[in-house]
């Protein structure tokens, strides 16, 4: 397979120039995206807590990664900082810090926000079908679902895998080499 093929069909490289979706994804990661991902006959498909990446859908230039939160006809309420899908609330309690961990079934992850739990918006919403519902790790830092509404599952073109390469102000993070996304 030439080049192409592989980052058309297999995998593809990503740096993410912005902070929304720290604490997983870090600004200065280069990451793998897998491209065996929702699609026909594709060994894993869309799954709730995964993070993806997909096509803006007010720039069809631009990637962006987020971390997928609903499916298909989840019910979706957003009420500042306190997300619930489907009647469940996927936040544990606050630590004071302003990190706090999501968890949706089995999957788990960690999100950053403002620590006055009210700040930000309300929106109530089912996801229409052949869509996803993405928010940012990072809530107080991403433009997600909550401003451009579900993306279309069309447009969702890898799962962001595994960190190749991570930099900071700081220098090389040799710490994030080869680190597997969750």
């Amino acid at each position: 397979l030439g080049i192409d093929a592989v980052r058309s069909r297999l995998v593809e490289s990503f740096r993410i120039p912005s902070t929304s979706m720290e604490p997983s994804v870090l600004q200065g990661d280069y990451l793998f995206a897998d491209k065996r991902y929702n699609c026909p006959g594709c060994k894993h498909a869309v799954a709730r807590g995964d993070i993806a990446v997909f096509t803006y859908p007010n720039d069809r230039t631009l990637r962006y990664i987020k971390r997928i939160i609903a499916l298909p006809g989840d019910r979706v309420s957003v009420r500042g900082q306190r997300v619930t899908v489907n009647d469940t609330v996927l936040a544990t309690a606050d630590a004071g810090s302003g990190t706090r961990t999501e968890h949706y079934g089995d999957r788990q992850w960690s999100v950053i926000g403002p620590a006055d739990a009210a700040a930000g918006p309300t929106l109530d919403l089912v996801v229409p079908p052949g869509h996803v519902f993405v928010l940012g790790d990072r809530r107080d830092a991403s433009t997600d679902s909550r401003a451009f509404g579900p993306v279309p599952l069309q447009d969702v073109v890898g799962r962001a895998r595994q960190v190749w390469w991570s930099i900071g102000p700081e220098g090389v993070r040799w710490g994030r080499l080869g680190e597997v996304l969750r």
